[in-house]
């Protein structure tokens, strides 16, 4: 999401958008009046976002677990229940645990350390801004193939 935010020239205004909102529910939440929220970024959103409500983690009695919210709880509260009557008999689920490992063998830091959805994001930004800072092109090198 940072990346393609910044080629779209957005990153600085979500930047100082989130800085002014840590502690408060996502930035990217759109929250329009009498309206349920929704990603404004949906598209292009972070990893924790596309796998919230979709994958488990395991909690301290070794027992897969699915990772949603409140609200998809009581809101969806049948299907909440069929996937955890899933998780429960067996079904293959996405574990969190398993993409953060990965992001850890592309980049040490990533996903070592959790931190609230806008604190996140505003590191994502500033990782990729601090990356493109002394470039002149916004096109990552290519590999040598």
């Amino acid at each position: 999401m940072a990346y393609h935010l910044y080629r779209k020239g957005e990153a600085e205004e979500l930047l100082d958008k989130a800085q002014n909102q840590i502690g408060t529910i996502c930035v990217n939440l759109s929250q329009t009046e009498g309206a349920v929220g929704g990603c404004t970024n949906y598209v292009d959103r972070g990893l924790i976002c596309r796998l919230f409500g979709f994958s488990a983690m395991t909690n301290k009695y070794d027992k897969e677990v699915l990772v949603t919210c409140h609200r998809i709880k009581t809101e969806s509260k049948d299907k909440y229940d069929n996937a955890v009557e899933g998780i429960d008999d067996g079904l293959s689920v996405p574990m969190l645990t398993d993409y953060y490992t990965k992001l850890r063998f592309i980049d040490e830091e990533l996903g070592a350390e959790l931190l609230p959805i806008n604190e996140a994001i505003i590191h994502a930004l500033e990782a990729v801004l601090w990356y493109y800072t002394y470039r002149t092109s916004t096109t990552p090198p290519r590999r040598a193939v």
